[in-house]
């Protein structure tokens, strides 16, 4: 917008000094006549050349930032315009096909957390549960609700004092009583290039 506004500004001063220019000559010239006229040229490449593709830019920020990826830039028939916009609804596109990938992938793998047998719980990056399964609640025997950011040390049962004193990627037999037996593991995994636990 400030490109434009400023764009605009220069024309109108060019075009008044050499309107101006004419009348004060008093008579029709040729010579200001087709300066006028390289101006207006000039002016208009100008435009095409530097406020257009700018203008494409910042739009394209706006779609970026809004995180809209329904949205696509309109070529405009300048040649850096449209390049940049061509370029830019590649990269929407791929953005939102991996955003979708991703988006699909978590359900997947949530759905297959939910129906494992094997107890799992993963923790944030402060330690506190963020996520459990049915298989995990029903050993620990503390209900989801209360696990649910808090960390494991802090729950009752001796299920969750003895995953609490796990070392990283330690293990560990954890036996409730005479027909529970139960082979811990506490693991990780990269996030957003954070490392995340996990006990199974």
């Amino acid at each position: 917008m400030r490109q434009k506004l400023m764009f605009w500004a220069v024309a109108v001063t060019v075009l008044a000094c050499e309107v101006t220019g004419m009348i004060a000559y008093g008579r029709f010239s040729w010579l200001l006549m087709s300066m006028l006229l390289v101006s207006v040229v000039a002016l208009v490449l100008l435009y095409r050349g530097v406020v257009m593709p700018s203008r494409t830019v910042c739009n394209g920020f706006d779609i970026l930032a809004s995180q809209d990826f329904n949205n696509r830039l309109r070529t405009t028939g300048e040649p850096v315009s449209d390049r940049i916009a061509r370029l830019f609804n590649e990269m929407i596109v791929r953005l939102k096909e991996e955003r979708l990938r991703v988006r699909e992938q978590n359900h997947f793998l949530d759905l297959l957390i939910q129906a494992s047998p094997v107890g799992i719980a993963i923790f944030d990056l402060d330690g506190r549960v963020s996520h459990v399964n049915a298989a995990f609640v029903e050993i620990c025997g503390v209900e989801e609700s209360e696990m649910l950011g808090k960390r494991l040390d802090s729950l009752p049962g001796r299920m969750a004092s003895e995953l609490a004193a796990l070392p990283p990627g330690g293990k560990s037999t954890v036996r409730i009583d005479a027909t529970h037996i139960y082979s811990c593991h506490l693991l990780s995994f990269m996030e957003s290039g954070l490392r995340r636990r996990f006990v199974i």
